[in-house]
């Protein structure tokens, strides 16, 4: 249902639609004029014209009408590897940006685990402050990042 490959299959009927009309007649033309043309004499003219093409014309305007079919038929296979591939890049594009995130979250609760270790330590006494700091800075930084 993607709009562009209905428009290229609609393209592609319309052009296999079109392969008949490479036999169509020339339409047949009358004309007719009345008046005063070169005297004083009220004069009427009545023209038929009739236009044909040449065999080797029908033959070449089918094989480019055909062609026109086969250009349709590509660009609608094209349209659809283009959405395929799109979509599949999506696909990968979400898939990467979940994986980033559900290892940001592991990184959270080892940090979470640093930061109780490093605020026990200095609670006790083996540690200073700065490591203290430096525990809860990194996983300041890292819930930044999610």
């Amino acid at each position: 249902n993607y709009p562009t490959i209905q428009q290229a299959f609609l393209q592609t009927q319309q052009q296999q639609a079109l392969t008949g009309t490479a036999k169509v007649l020339e339409p047949f033309n009358i004309s007719t004029s009345g008046g005063q043309i070169n005297s004083n004499v009220f004069d009427y003219n009545i023209g038929a014209a009739q236009g044909f093409k040449l065999p080797n014309a029908y033959k070449a305007e089918q094989k480019l009408l055909q062609q026109n079919v086969t250009v349709a038929q590509s660009y609608q296979a094209v349209t659809k590897s283009e959405l395929v591939r799109n979509v599949s890049n999506t696909y990968y594009n979400w898939l990467n940006s979940y994986q980033q995130y559900r290892l940001l979250l592991q990184t959270d609760s080892l940090f979470a685990d640093y930061e109780k270790f490093a605020n026990k330590k200095y609670e006790v006494g083996e540690s200073n402050k700065l490591e203290k700091i430096n525990g809860t800075l990194q996983r300041k930084e890292l819930q930044l990042q999610l």
